[in-house]
């Protein structure tokens, strides 16, 4: 599920809680909720300043837009050097960037272990921090209309997504596309998408990739009977993910939307069983991946990009609002990036 409800956060906790009800629904946990009382009590940035194993490379004062995964895609395919150029963007969908620092797993998941060859790098979302003006929904369409094309939704150049529903301008081309033109089409690009608004939202740019034949293909993982659940619909991108990377595609795109599916249902918050097990499933699936990345026989020849990031992050079961929790986004890349 995908909200894109504004919340307000001001004066005492008391004024706090019930402004934030109101604004994101019924679907809301009860105001009375500990966790989410201790959650707004607590300094966030504190999960960053001394962690034990997640360190970020930047801090609050130093956040990479999100706008800058176009670019570090993008480049990477056009800075040939002699290796056969490969790269996987893979997303946690809603996934906070301090509950990072709680999973039990870490070390073993595929977030640490990707960080320990480049970085693990903090983001914002939800549009430029220093221009109110512009800022976006920190949910589900803006935040990826953002990523793929490197554009906040507002301002002349936007891409027009600032919130669920809106449509993406024509104008805002996503880094799929871009990549698969370079060098003549020399690249191929694996769209793998779950929610149908990403398909409705996208739809230009799959027609324009096959007016102008580019080897792009985007894959619909569709729900075909009541039993095709959230966890079920991730293993089957996972396994989507594995096999176009095994059948040689350059470029491969997925989306894991369960860490978002179980924090509107319990809480996106490190306190939630449900939520932090999504993320390390996930984690878990990343891990994966890049072990078959690694094992590839073609590996030694192949200079391979690897990006695990996020969209938004939560507050409450909640988001959209302009809060660090939900404009702190992160980035886990397998080079070192220069920001």
């Amino acid at each position: 599920m995908k909200n894109n409800k504004y919340g307000l956060i001001s004066g005492c906790l008391m004024t706090a809680t019930l402004l934030l009800f109101l604004t994101t629904g019924c679907q809301s946990a009860p105001v009375s909720d500990s966790r989410f009382i201790e959650d707004l009590q607590s300094d966030y940035w504190a999960a960053f300043e001394n962690p034990e194993i997640l360190k970020p490379e930047n801090d609050r004062n130093s956040l990479i837009p999100q706008t800058a995964i176009y670019d570090i895609v993008v480049n990477h395919f056009k800075e040939e050097n002699g290796l056969e150029k490969k790269a996987l963007t893979l997303y946690f969908d809603g996934c906070r960037a301090d509950a990072l620092q709680a999973m039990s797993s870490i070390e073993a998941g595929g977030i640490y272990r990707n960080a320990q060859e480049g970085g693990f790098y903090l983001c914002e979302a939800g549009g430029p921090a220093d221009q109110p003006r512009l800022s976006q929904a920190t949910s589900t369409s803006p935040g990826f209309a953002t990523i793929l094309t490197g554009r906040w939704a507002k301002g002349r150049h936007g891409n027009g997504v600032v919130d669920n529903g809106w449509k993406k301008k024509k104008s805002a081309p996503i880094y799929i596309n871009t990549v698969a033109q370079l060098y003549d089409g020399k690249y191929s690009a694996a769209f793998n998408l779950i929610w149908d608004e990403h398909i409705t939202k996208y739809a230009n740019d799959m027609q324009y990739a096959a007016r102008e034949g580019l080897k792009v293909t985007m894959n619909h993982l569709k729900r075909r009977t009541k039993a095709d659940t959230g966890e079920l619909f991730d293993l089957k991108m996972k396994d989507a993910v594995l096999e176009q990377i095994s059948s040689g595609y350059d470029l491969v795109f997925g989306i894991l939307e369960e860490p978002d599916n179980k924090g509107h249902k319990d809480q996106f918050f490190s306190e939630s069983e449900i939520y932090m097990n999504a993320i390390e499933q996930s984690d878990a699936y990343a891990a994966e991946i890049i072990d078959s990345i690694k094992s590839r026989p073609t590996y030694g020849n192949e200079d391979w990009l690897i990006l695990i990031s996020t969209d938004h992050g939560g507050l409450k079961n909640s988001h959209g609002m302009q809060d660090p929790r939900t404009r702190t986004t992160w980035i886990s890349s397998n080079k070192p990036l220069d920001f």
